[in-house]
């Protein structure tokens, strides 16, 4: 059987000294691994020139080993290759050897060097300083999470069964997840399937994962081309009319509130509720797929059929949306009413205008078309300047995207639209998604979890729903950080990212206050260019420096005693 996913985070590691940024170690440096006479011993270097009878190996004045051949190095065991210290040291590559270095077990080292992963390294430069201000506060977080609307019966179906639950909400901390409405009237019992991942999940998180429920179209009864499916069809692929130039907006807000009605019975109730997934697109004719086009308000628009452009009268998203605002008013547990879920953030605004601001309770985005890479932020900026208007939250609700560009689109959002959300398209990929964008790939018998699994374990396995960002100021080289506060203040995650091609070494300044009551931490890394992945580096070094070789990742994880 496969279990390559088969990966725990062992929890905390406890520690000897102060954790603090700045803080003086309260244990006595001379009990520490005895260095030797190589006066080069340990110090950092980029050739082996700097190093004497040494040689640079991963950064450090060190010398090759096996079994025993450390003598000469007081202090210092022969340490493998593949052991976490020397991972560790090695920016997260794999060594080519067995390296010379002191164990640090007891989190203490000699001047000049300080304990990663349970070896002590040498201290490093600062290139980038991180100072945390909590007094500065932004929006408080709904979760992390991924949607799973196609793949809800791969899940309960699994043969690992709960062992596959751990892995996807006890170990990634995921909580939250988005559906596809599978109700048509006469499936009720479908929806039982939804129920048991739900009870599932909630078992592991200890609560209920916050829910959003979408369709990429209404049933074939409700849609004026017969069918949820649609391409190149812009005139047909919207609701039906009951007479001429009437749509059945009544017809479809009733839908929804049978939708709703039905899941409550299987046991399911609703956070959010998005009515129309990308309502601005209509598939093409080469890629047909399940579609409702709607304006922004009814009209006439021009569209292509059969190869030639002709109007077509189409209804409109706002009176979509306020009859099913009507439809399910006086229902218990209503979920929040999104708005648009448009295909990218350019026509949020365009959709949002027409709407009374009470209708929209949250603004659900996607970032497709939003160029990671880019510095111009002035339209996620755009986004939270309209969503504090409102007065609503921001979900960013569906995005497929490599690992990279997920990195890059998870900070900006959360920090330049302040999203309070941020879900990935697919939670699980087919065995044969060669192209996979997910987070956990299923095979027969087991599963595999992809880097993205662990890029949303840096925030979501350290955060919990409540958490408010708060100020991160950067001076440096280009780190990319954001900062959660727990709402009792007893837990602070800080979440790191190098998008650089050099390495960085971020130096964390908390303020006391926060530092006083915040005396232990943890470091968690992933170096996405090597193998190491949610590694626990152990605590935060005396130095108060994170390493970051290029393309990685780290979250800063501070808790009370």
């Amino acid at each position: 059987m496969t279990r390559s996913g088969q990966r725990r985070v062992v929890g905390a590691l406890a520690l000897a000294c102060g954790v603090l940024v700045g803080a003086e170690l309260a244990c006595n440096p001379s009990s520490g691994p005895q260095l030797g006479s190589q006066t080069n011993w340990l110090i950092q270097c980029d050739v082996t020139s700097e190093c004497g009878k040494l040689a640079c190996l991963c950064g450090a004045c060190t010398q090759a080993c096996d079994e025993g051949a450390c003598d000469d190095l007081p202090g210092s065991v022969c340490v493998p290759q593949n052991d976490p210290g020397v991972v560790a040291l090695c920016g997260g590559q794999a060594a080519e050897d067995a390296l010379c270095l002191p164990r640090c077990d007891d989190g203490i080292c000699e001047s000049g060097t300080v304990c990663v992963s349970g070896v002590c390294v040498p201290a490093g430069n600062v290139t980038d300083e991180v100072v945390i201000d909590v007094g500065t506060r932004f929006q408080a977080l709904v979760g992390f999470g991924a949607g799973i609307g196609f793949t809800e019966d791969l899940i309960a179906e699994h043969p690992l069964g709960e062992e596959l639950y751990d892995v996807l909400f006890a170990d990634s901390g995921l909580d939250a997840l988005r559906i596809r409405n599978r109700y048509e009237g006469d499936n009720d019992a479908d929806l039982a399937i939804l129920a048991g991942i739900v009870e599932a999940a909630s078992a592991r998180l200890g609560r209920t994962p916050a829910l959003f429920l979408s369709e990429g179209s209404p049933p074939p009864s409700l849609k004026a081309n017969g069918s949820r499916g649609c391409g190149g069809n812009g005139d047909t692929c919207t609701i039906v009319q009951v007479e001429p130039g009437v749509f059945d907006y009544g017809g479809f807000a009733n839908h929804w509130r049978n939708s709703l009605d039905a899941y409550a019975r299987a046991g399911v109730t609703f956070d959010y509720l998005g009515i129309q997934n990308h309502p601005n697109f209509v598939p093409p004719a080469a890629q047909p797929g399940e579609a409702c086009r709607f304006l922004p308000q009814e009209g006439m628009e021009a569209v292509t059929v059969d190869g030639a452009e002709v109007m077509a009268s189409l209804p409109g998203y706002v009176e979509a949306h306020t009859a099913v605002e009507s439809a399910l008013a006086g229902l218990a547990n209503a979920p929040v009413l999104t708005a648009p879920d448009t295909t990218g953030v350019e026509s949020v605004s365009e959709y949002v205008a027409p709407m009374n601001a009470f209708a929209v309770g949250a603004l659900s985005i996607h970032l497709y078309g939003v160029d990671p890479e880019d510095a111009d932020l002035s339209g996620l900026e755009a986004i939270r300047s309209l969503a504090a208007e409102l007065g609503v939250p921001v979900l960013q609700a569906e995005l497929r995207a490599p690992l990279r560009d997920t990195v890059l689109h998870l900070h900006r959002v959360l920090t330049s639209a302040g999203a309070a959300a941020y879900l990935q398209n697919d939670l699980i990929a087919k065995n044969d998604d060669e192209e996979a964008v997910a987070l956990v790939r299923l095979t027969d018998d087991g599963y595999e979890l992809l880097p993205l699994y662990d890029v949303f374990a840096h925030y979501a396995r350290y955060t919990d729903p409540g958490y408010v960002r708060v100020a991160a100021d950067v001076d440096g080289d280009g780190v990319l950080t954001s900062a959660w506060l727990a709402p009792d203040e007893t837990a602070l995650s800080v979440v790191l990212f190098n998008p650089t091609d050099a390495e960085l070494q971020v130096h964390l300044s908390l303020p006391s206050a926060i530092g006083d009551v915040l005396t232990r931490s943890t470091v968690i890394r992933s170096v996405f260019s090597g193998v190491e992945r949610s590694a626990v580096l152990g605590p935060l070094p005396e130095d108060g420096i994170v390493r970051l070789p290029p393309s990685a990742m780290a979250t800063v994880a501070l808790t009370s005693e």
